[in-house]
């Protein structure tokens, strides 16, 4: 397979379709981090091909008063992303005590976008690794139940206590 990111032409980017009719655009959700080592990074929901959800990342240096593009990485994709068909909202959190970086993100199984919400199932999984390049260790689908949030922004966080403070759309 091909390590490239998946972008459709200007004139279906961003459609209300998306790209080849699938329901997640290629690039969206962005999300930026300061890694352990301070380097600013930038983490997006992205696709690799139609249909294959992964996640982007840049490194970024500043130049005054804008950046630039240190380095752009390949797509990441995680280890149970046969499981879903969308990865979105994409947030990273570092835990200094055990060095270890956790992802977090909202998947869903959506097919098409007229899909009834009966048929679709909304998790929010969460990956563990020790470096910010991978690779990502699952740590399971079930952090929130099945209540149907989605998009989730971690506020504080708790790792000595196993806990994580956030904030989650509800989708009905």
């Amino acid at each position: 397979m091909k390590n490239d990111y998946y972008l459709d032409s200007v004139v279906e980017f961003r459609s209300n379709l998306a790209e080849e009719n699938d329901p997640l655009t290629s690039w969206l959700d962005s999300f930026i981090f300061h890694d352990k080592d301070d380097k600013l990074n930038l983490f997006w929901a992205t696709k690799m091909v139609p249909r294959q959800s992964a996640m982007g990342q840049v490194t970024l240096k500043s130049n005054g008063n804008s950046f630039s593009i240190e380095e752009l990485y390949p797509p990441i994709t995680v280890p149970d992303g046969n499981e879903f068909r969308q990865l979105e909202v994409p947030k990273v959190v570092y835990y200094n005590d055990n060095n270890q970086y956790y992802l977090i993100i909202s998947s869903c199984n959506r097919l098409f976008e007229n899909q009834p919400d009966s048929e679709i199932t909304k998790e929010v999984r969460l990956y563990i690794l020790k470096y910010i390049d991978g690779p990502w260790e699952s740590l399971g689908d079930k952090i929130l139940a099945k209540e149907n949030l989605f998009s989730v922004t971690v506020l504080n966080s708790d790792f000595k206590n196993y806990r994580l403070l956030c904030l989650s759309l509800i989708h009905i």
